[in-house]
């Protein structure tokens, strides 16, 4: 009786101390897209990461550098957004960038800063 006792005592504790509940599965969107565009980039994002990525798309574009592909990793079609925020960002202006990089495109560029801890400066925006 008293083993029983315990062992439900240990249940009852494990099970309030369970991990909290992970957010609700979707999207914070503030943008004009619907939901349903969201859920269509996001599968085709999917997709493309698990076949394969490109490394180096704007560098083998901007500077005609060797192609940098990985295999894909089957792993990123079981991902899912967890209000995951999607925001409007203005493109960096033409004036901006060639400041920074001596790189000369008309407005709108079509790239947007990247913030600390990201790897590069710009990056190409997609809408």
């Amino acid at each position: 009786m008293r083993r029983t006792l315990r062992t439900l005592f240990l249940r009852m504790l494990l099970i309030g101390c369970g991990s909290p509940n992970a957010p609700p599965v979707g999207f914070l969107n503030e943008t004009l897209h619907s939901t349903s565009d969201l859920w269509a980039i996001w599968t085709t994002a999917q997709n493309s990461v698990a076949k394969r990525v490109d490394m180096n798309p704007m560098q083998r574009f901007l500077y005609g550098a060797p192609a940098n592909i990985r295999a894909g990793d089957a792993r990123a079609l079981a991902a899912l957004p967890h209000q995951l925020r999607v925001a409007a960002e203005s493109d960096v202006l033409s004036s901006v960038l060639f400041a920074a990089t001596r790189d000369f495109r008309a407005d709108p560029t079509g790239l947007i800063a990247c913030p600390q801890p990201c790897s590069v400066r710009y990056a190409v925006a997609y809408s």
